[in-house]
């Protein structure tokens, strides 16, 4: 997107942050049914709605959407989500980087490369707001654990889990 913008791009969920997704909301009846664990596909023209049902499962959106069926909602959520914008272009852009190498298994290899590149970076995206806000812990404690026992349990399970690996 260009720093000016067009007249279409607020039309857009991809060029609008989560929480602003959020205020203008009105979950439909698949939502429900999208936020439980498992998978999911999502099919649909240009502008249906299905970045924004996507959008919606971050937890930046989530936190400040505003819903009487939030609360039932929030009790199917029991994972993190990490959006991975993709479109045409970025495909494009992937194989012309990869077609500048020779040989085929490197073009293959630096296409996994920059896929993987990609996830990871929103992976740590979505890491970085799940720790900078205090929604988890508030999740946690509302649904009835208490998140430094939730910490300490983590902790000694990776402790044992790196014990048992020491002793093999």
């Amino acid at each position: 997107m260009n720093s000016k913008g067009t007249i279409f791009d607020v039309l857009n969920a991809r060029y609008v942050a989560p929480d602003q997704i959020a205020r203008t909301f009105i979950a439909p009846t698949q939502f429900k049914t999208l936020v439980k664990a498992g998978n999911s596909l999502l099919v649909g023209a240009r502008g249906t709605g299905k970045t924004t049902l996507l959008k919606m499962l971050k937890m930046s959106a989530f936190e400040a959407w505003e819903s009487p069926d939030k609360e039932d909602i929030s009790r199917s959520l029991n994972y993190l989500t990490a959006f991975i914008a993709n479109d045409r272009n970025w495909s494009s852009r992937v194989n012309d980087f990869a077609a500048q190498l020779d040989d085929q298994e490197l073009q293959d290899v630096a296409r996994r490369a920059v896929i993987s590149n990609q996830v990871l970076r929103s992976i740590i995206k979505t890491a970085s707001e799940v720790f900078s806000s205090g929604y988890v812990f508030e999740h946690l404690r509302g649904n009835g654990v208490n998140p430094l026992e939730a910490e300490i349990n983590f902790l000694g399970w990776r402790e044992s889990k790196s014990s048992e690996a020491k002793d093999t």
